[in-house]
C-alpha cells in the first residue's frame, strides 16, 4: 500500500511540475512578447491636450480629462466649473476642476484651470479652496457654507493673514514658502487640523549659494528647491522645510544642456572612438545620471523630455535618413516612428507618469489625435 501511495504521490508531483513548467513557459512567452513590443497602446483621444501633471486640458473643444494610471478608466471626462466670486465679496470668478485624489477616493481637489495657480493647488482640497485676488491676497473659501476669510487666519503673531508673499504650498499643504530677496520664509501649518493656520515660521537665507534666487517647485510634502545664478551657471539648492536645512545640488561638473521637466538636463558626451553616441540625462538635484549607448545609426541626440521619476527619457535623434524620437531607459531604446501610422506625424510627447507617454499625432487633414502608450521595457 505504501509503495502505491508513493507512486501516486510521484504522479501527482509530476503533473504539478508539468503544469508549473507549462504555465511558466506561457508567462515567459507573454513577457517576451510584451518586452519585444516596446510600446503598448493604452487609450486614444481625439484632439490636442496640454498636460499639467493631473489634467489633460483640451486645446480645441473644451473636453478635459483626468488621467489615472490604474484601469479600467484611464481617462475620465471632467468639466470646468465656474464659480462667481462676487458673492464672497471678491471680484471675478474661479474656474476650476473637481478632481478625486487617486490615493483617497473621498478626497476632492479643486484644481484651478490656470497653471499660474499651481502652487495653490495643494491647499484647494476637501471642502475648501484658496484663491488669490488682484492685490496678491490669499482667501480661503468654503462654497457649501458660503464662507470667505483670509487664508492664514488665526496664525501666530507676525504672520500676514493674507499670505501675500506665499508662492506655493507643499504636497499636503503642511508647509508654504514665501520669498523676499534672498530670504525664504517657511510657514508650517497646523498639523492637528485641516486649517491653514500657521503655527511656526522659519527664515532661511540663500545668499551664500548665488544670486537671483527663484523658487521652482515642491517635490514632496516637506522638500522644495530653488535655482540661483553663479559664475559657473545655474545652481540648484534643495530646502527641507521641516528642519530649515539647505542642501546644494550634488550635480558634478560637466557639460549640460538646458533644464527639462523642472530638474532634469542632458549631459553632453562626445561620440566615442567608434562613432557611437551616448544619450545621458541627469537629475540636477541629486546629481544622479542615467545613460544609454545608442546604436550607430543615431548620430546626434537631444533630450526632449524625462519621465516623472526619471527612469525613462525621450530623445530627439538624427540619422542619415532623417530624424526620430526614441523612448529609452538605461537598457533599451524604442523609436516612436514604429507606432506612427502612415500619413501621420508626431507633434509632441508628454509623460503622464513614469512609464506612460502621451503622443499627439497630426493627420494629413490637419486634425489631431492623442494616443497614450505604456512603455513595456
Amino acid at each position: 500500500m505504501k509503495k502505491k501511495m508513493q507512486k501516486k504521490d510521484v504522479a501527482v508531483l509530476a503533473v504539478i511540475a508539468a503544469a508549473v513548467f507549462l504555465l511558466g513557459g506561457v508567462a515567459l512567452f507573454i513577457l517576451q512578447r510584451y518586452n519585444a513590443k516596446g510600446l503598448a497602446l493604452m487609450a486614444e483621444l481625439e484632439g490636442k491636450y496640454e498636460y499639467n501633471g493631473i489634467l489633460l486640458q483640451s486645446q480645441e473643444d473644451g473636453t478635459d480629462y483626468v488621467f489615472n494610471s490604474l484601469p479600467p478608466e484611464h481617462f475620465k471626462k471632467t468639466e470646468r466649473i465656474l464659480l462667481d466670486l462676487t458673492e464672497y465679496g471678491l471680484s471675478g470668478s474661479f474656474e476650476h476642476y473637481q478632481v478625486e485624489a487617486y490615493y483617497a477616493r473621498t478626497d476632492l481637489y479643486r484644481i484651478s484651470a490656470s497653471s499660474a495657480d499651481e502652487g495653490l493647488w495643494p491647499a484647494c482640497r476637501g471642502d475648501a479652496f484658496v484663491v488669490r485676488d488682484g492685490e496678491g491676497r490669499l482667501f480661503r473659501i468654503h462654497p457649501e457654507e458660503k464662507l470667505c476669510y483670509p487664508a492664514l487666519s488665526d496664525s501666530i503673531e507676525g504672520v500676514d493673514p493674507y499670505g501675500k508673499d506665499i508662492l506655493a504650498f507643499s504636497g499636503l499643504a503642511s508647509y508654504a514658502v514665501g520669498m523676499n530677496g534672498t530670504a525664504v520664509t517657511v510657514y508650517h501649518t497646523d498639523p492637528m487640523d485641516s486649517s491653514l493656520r500657521v503655527v511656526d515660521v522659519k527664515t532661511v537665507e540663500l545668499a551664500e549659494y548665488g544670486t537671483d534666487p527663484k523658487f521652482v517647485a515642491f517635490v514632496s510634502n516637506t522638500h522644495c528647491y530653488f535655482t540661483l545664478q553663479t559664475e559657473a551657471g545655474v545652481r540648484f539648492v534643495a530646502l527641507d522645510c521641516a528642519s530649515g536645512e539647505l542642501a546644494p545640488s550634488a550635480l558634478p561638473e560637466g557639460d549640460y544642456g538646458e533644464i527639462k521637466d523642472r530638474h532634469f538636463a542632458q549631459k553632453n558626451y562626445e561620440p566615442d572612438e567608434d562613432g557611437f553616441v551616448t544619450a545621458a540625462w541627469v537629475e540636477t538635484l541629486l546629481g544622479t545620471e542615467k545613460s544609454l549607448l545608442l546604436p550607430k545609426e543615431y548620430r546626434k541626440a537631444a533630450l526632449y523630455t524625462v519621465s516623472t521619476e526619471g527612469n525613462y527619457a525621450v530623445f530627439d535623434v538624427k540619422t542619415a535618413d532623417g530624424a526620430d524620437l526614441l523612448v529609452m531607459n538605461e537598457k533599451k531604446a524604442y523609436p516612436l516612428s514604429a507606432v506612427t501610422p502612415e500619413g501621420e506625424r508626431i507633434e509632441k510627447v508628454d509623460f503622464l507618469c513614469d512609464n506612460v507617454i502621451l503622443v499627439t499625432f497630426l493627420r494629413q487633414d490637419g486634425s489631431a489625435v492623442s494616443r497614450s502608450f505604456t512603455v513595456c521595457f
